[in-house]
């Protein structure tokens, strides 16, 4: 589903009536964030699948150094959207420590950060004088501005998406496999959509929409990528929603929800594939299907999990997740294989 949403948002096109614009309005802002709070989830199972220290802070390093190199490299290209895989990076060197730090201290710290960052995010941005950057940091050339973009004021600012990231991380250290969590994430994520969505809208008639170009009267709005608490309340909310009900209904679905299975396997690879295409076709050009004409967003998505799908069933990794495993744990994959008796032997 985040994957879907992605390709929605950055294929566009951003402006359309009906109920094209209504899927697009609720994919952005939303679709990245879920790939966030998902990315959460996988580090705590990492840690907890490999208990020893020295396991996951080596996986996680790699994953840092490798998805800091690709997002560089992507931001080199003509593809008009924005890449996360610099937030990431950063994202996964921190969890280095986070997946150390007790479950009561990391509520308490995306409770804290949900207020405190956004803030910052405010106080930097009125001390500089700036507006919200929407330009890649990757492109940026003075490394100074490249680490303030990634961590303050660009479209992933770290000190607001480490929020969802934590909140994730949470979920992956609780018990996934029955119900009871699943629906419990549903019930929480929803209401905490509903309160930000509430507050906000009070909150903008009580004083009024801000008039400010970065001012502390942006706290009250509930615009994607504002970067403001009840943004970040309401989306990850909104992305714990999506993950509970996916708990949910797959063991119901079965090879119905392969497809969209095989497609989440393949996050990495189908993400830099599409900014490959969107580099590409930089017009976002309407694709005729038949009598239609349909963004191409539409095949976009369709080509995607198709592919991805197609993939699965005769590969166990993408090409882009191979990378995402560091050459130690393919050797000691290999050793272990090897160490283990033929069928038949003694």
């Amino acid at each position: 589903m985040a994957i879907v949403g992605m390709l929605l948002v950055n294929s566009g096109p951003e402006h359309m009536d009906g109920a094209w614009g209504y899927v697009w309005t609720s994919a952005h802002g939303r679709a990245s964030l879920l790939f966030v709070l998902l990315a959460g989830v996988g580090t705590s199972l990492l840690a907890r699948g490999r208990p020893r220290l020295v396991d996951h802070a080596g996986i996680l390093a790699w994953r840092s150094a490798l998805l800091l190199a690709i997002g560089v490299l992507l931001g080199l290209l003509d593809h008009q959207a924005q890449v996360i895989l610099p937030t990431y990076a950063l994202l996964f060197a921190l969890a280095i420590v986070l997946v150390r730090v007790p479950t009561r201290w990391l509520v308490v710290g995306a409770a804290v950060g949900g207020v405190v960052g956004p803030v910052l995010v405010l106080v930097v941005l009125q001390l500089t004088e700036r507006v919200y950057d929407r330009t890649n940091g990757a492109k940026a050339e003075d490394p100074v501005e490249a680490l303030d973009t990634l961590v303050m004021t660009g479209p992933y600012p770290l000190v607001t998406w480490l929020v969802p990231f934590v909140v994730g991380m949470l979920i992956g250290r609780a018990d996934l496999r029955g119900p009871r969590t699943a629906w419990a994430m549903v019930g929480w994520g929803a209401a905490a959509a509903v309160v930000a969505l509430v507050v906000s809208r009070g909150l903008v008639r009580l004083v009024g929409a801000p008039t400010s170009r970065a001012g502390f009267d942006h706290l009250v709005v509930l615009t994607p990528h504002s970067q403001m608490p009840l943004w970040l309340l309401g989306s990850t909310g909104a992305a714990v929603v999506v993950l509970g009900v996916a708990l949910v209904a797959t063991p119901s679905l079965g090879r119905l929800s392969r497809p969209l299975a095989s497609t989440g396997q393949l996050a990495l690879t189908a993400y830099v594939g599409h900014l490959l295409v969107l580099h590409l076709l930089p017009d976002r050009p309407l694709v005729t299907v038949g009598a239609l004409e349909v963004p191409l967003a539409v095949p976009l998505v369709l080509g995607t999990v198709l592919l991805a799908w197609a993939w699965r069933a005769v590969f166990p990794w993408g090409p882009a997740e191979v990378l995402m495993r560091p050459p130690w744990v393919w050797a000691a994959e290999r050793r272990r294989v090897r160490s283990q008796p033929a069928p038949g032997g003694r």
